[in-house]
């Protein structure tokens, strides 16, 4: 969250939007995480130890580095309040795509198994795919949001994760398989930072409140998203759950404009 708040007041600084390029860290992190624990681990060093060091290397970076870049971000306002008003709004919007995030780490490998014949040992491929398009997608996030706009950029954004969810529960082959993984990444990439820029520059509330109510409200989708996800496809069927979570994303596409309103406040 405290990062979150610190992206904000440097773009505010910025006077441009940088916000896509600093929530690249987070994809890129994930890549660089997994990397490092599996070379861990083919070391022969156990998860808990390998976790341990990955973490206490980071932190002692941060102890180090950290006060002299963040910025302080001055009177935050009170200490706990309710979120009211855009920031619900905005806040269900992130728990959605937080949801196809999590569905992603958690479902991808099988849907790839089982809907499009990947040997298991290969399916783990498919978030890689997913990770990297995400990456890639928030790199130009910022230059994409000078030529098309916040609005536009979410409205495509939104178009082409549901092309990708699509495209994952209904076709077959390896080649479209991956491929959708990579459409949803693109896709996914730049919603997020589109709603928490829009947060920052929220009146309803201090920014660092605004931005952790979305935040919480989008984990809620990556905590529970992909257990609702694992009940619908024991009910019903895998392809049953992802075209359920298509029509969830395409739906946020009409209220596209109502957020595009409040970026632009």
């Amino acid at each position: 969250m405290a990062m979150l708040v610190q992206a904000t007041l440097v773009e505010k600084a910025c006077r441009r939007p940088v916000m896509s390029g600093i929530q690249d860290f987070f994809s890129a992190g994930g890549i660089a995480g997994a990397g490092c624990m599996a070379f861990l681990l083919s070391r022969g060093v156990s998860p808990l130890n390998a976790s341990f060091t990955i973490i206490g290397f980071i932190a002692l970076l941060f102890t180090l580095y950290s006060p002299k870049f963040l910025r302080h971000g001055g009177d935050t306002g009170p200490v706990f309040a309710i979120p009211h008003g855009n920031i619900v709004f905005l806040g269900l919007i992130g728990c959605v795509i937080y949801l196809v995030e999590g569905m992603m780490l958690d479902w991808s490998a099988i849907a790839l198994s089982s809907l499009h014949r990947v040997p298991r040992d290969q399916a783990g491929i498919g978030y890689m795919v997913f990770a990297c398009a995400m990456v890639v997608g928030r790199l130009s996030g910022d230059k994409l949001v000078q030529i098309l706009g916040q609005g536009n950029l979410l409205k495509v954004s939104i178009i082409l994760t549901s092309i990708g969810l699509i495209l994952l529960g209904y076709t077959s082959s390896v080649f479209f398989g991956f491929l959708s993984l990579l459409v949803i990444g693109a896709g996914a990439s730049n919603i997020v930072p589109v709603i928490l820029r829009a947060a920052g520059g929220s009146n309803i509330m201090p920014p660092g409140l605004a931005i952790a109510a979305i935040a919480t409200l989008g984990y809620l989708g990556v905590l529970g998203g992909p257990g609702i996800i694992g009940y619908i496809a024991g009910m019903a069927g895998l392809k049953v759950a992802i075209t359920l979570i298509a029509i969830f994303v395409f739906g946020l596409l009409f209220f596209a404009r109502t957020v595009e309103k409040i970026v632009t406040h």
